[in-house]
């Protein structure tokens, strides 16, 4: 499992514009991790992005 920070698209409350948002997600890759963002994130997102965490203030992250 790796860490992955997720960005995507929601539109706001007046349906004018997208908002962008970001999570933390955990996947075997960056689909799996993307697959499991979109659960939480509303039935409307849009633009799905994923790129791996490796460091977090200089130290190595280890997800098991």
């Amino acid at each position: 499992m790796r860490l992955y920070r997720v960005e995507y698209y929601e539109w706001d409350c007046t349906f004018s514009d997208l908002v962008p948002r970001r999570t933390l997600s955990v996947g075997k890759d960056a689909e799996e991790a993307i697959a499991n963002a979109k659960r939480l994130a509303a039935r409307d997102a849009r633009d799905f992005s994923a790129e791996e965490i490796k460091t977090v203030m200089g130290h190595k992250i280890m997800v098991r």
